[in-house]
């Protein structure tokens, strides 16, 4: 499982229930309260469905007459009459109170009570949010569901990027003290932060077309060195500068983003418009020593920039990778064709190269080459 903490850090941690000596009240090896004898014995993982979820369960030793009590669900029953499974309580954006030991490991967690925020808009910094009481040092998460990213923590009397909250707000119930809220969970969306559209460079991986084929809704690309799925807004375009992603789109086709603040890709940028440009031709010498190189039809002797990198999408059965400099020396021979992505028309430093062909590859047919399915886009 994937969890950002307070201070900002993303960690992927394995929950096993064998390693668990507590869940919300039941302890191993105490009793469940003062009120109830039943002592906790452990606790069962009982999988409930082919992906993967399930209800632990939680074993309690004979009472002091030997006789065996009924386990329960660690997490109750629903309206149905089910067992409350795993990821009903620790869903994606849910807040959880993770206990770990010495090494690191998670011996223990607690789930929060929490509601939903309701009716008017709430000012940043207001004493109460839907009744329970909140104070200036209560964490805030802001998290994107269209990139599915946590986008920043906050406390609630220090926010600067929005100053007010909109129903569908998460507010976590303190389990200190009744009545005061511990932690507040709000996406984008429910905030006042205007979606403004800014340039992003990526490289072309793949695209996925809605069921006509006549719209692409959603681009993957290798954008800084990893590869970023974005969902593309559908319907039309009316910021200035921005036109439509083609569905013939190439792979391994630098472009320039046009993302709103929400993380959706509203279009592409035209490269005259942010002083960007492109050339292309086959790489006719290059040297390691300061990262030089020259193509055919251009005279400058171009220099990959310091934080620049080179990308190979010769591969047509997988991603475009970052590759060393050192391909452009040593596969000469190759004729390799580049694209290069400049600072402006006269610069001649680069930012990306990409690596498009070569004379030991050949060109299969544009469907292959582009990547791109007329499949129906599958919301994840």
């Amino acid at each position: 499982m994937e969890f950002t903490n307070l201070q900002g850090n993303t960690s992927i941690e394995s929950l096993s229930v064998e390693s668990l000596t507590h869940i919300n009240d039941f302890v191993v090896g105490q009793r469940v309260s003062s009120e109830d004898s039943r002592v906790v014995d452990g606790f069962v993982f009982n999988n409930v469905g082919a992906d993967g979820d399930g209800a632990i369960t939680v074993e309690f030793r004979d009472d002091s007459n030997g006789n065996p009590v009924p386990a329960v669900n660690a997490f109750g029953l629903n309206e149905d009459g089910e067992a409350v499974t795993i990821k009903e309580v620790l869903d994606q954006y849910d807040i959880t109170e993770l206990n770990v030991d010495s090494d690191g490991d998670i011996v223990g967690f607690d789930t929060l009570d929490h509601t939903t925020l309701t009716g008017d808009n709430v000012e940043v910094g207001s004493n109460y949010v839907q009744g329970q009481r909140t104070y200036s040092n209560t964490p805030v998460y802001l998290y994107n569901a269209n990139n599915d990213k946590v986008e920043g923590i906050y406390t609630w009397g220090e926010i600067e990027d929005f100053d007010e909250i909109s129903a569908g707000a998460t507010i976590y119930h303190s389990q200190q003290q009744e009545g005061v809220a511990d932690y507040i969970v709000v996406e984008r969306n429910q905030t006042n932060i205007t979606a403004e559209e800014e340039g992003t460079f990526a490289v072309v991986d793949r695209v996925w077309l809605n069921a006509a084929g006549t719209e692409v809704r959603q681009i993957r690309v290798l954008e800084n060195g990893s590869l970023e799925t974005y969902r593309v807004r559908s319907g039309a375009i009316t910021e200035d500068n921005v036109t439509r992603i083609s569905t013939e789109i190439d792979k391994g086709t630098i472009v320039n983003l046009a993302i709103d603040n929400n993380g959706v890709v509203i279009g592409e940028f035209g490269f005259g418009d942010v002083d960007q440009a492109v050339v292309s031709g086959t790489v006719t010498d290059a040297t390691n020593n300061n990262r030089t190189f020259n193509i055919t039809g251009d005279l400058r002797d171009f220099q990959l920039e310091g934080n620049g990198y080179v990308i190979d999408a010769r591969d047509e059965d997988n991603s475009p990778s970052v590759v060393n400099f050192s391909t452009l020396v040593n596969e000469l021979e190759n004729d390799l064709v580049v694209d290069v992505l400049l600072g402006n028309e006269e610069a001649r430093f680069a930012d990306i190269v990409v690596i498009r062909d070569s004379a030991d590859v050949e060109d299969d047919d544009d469907e292959e080459v582009h990547s791109i399915t007329s499949q129906t886009l599958v919301q994840h």
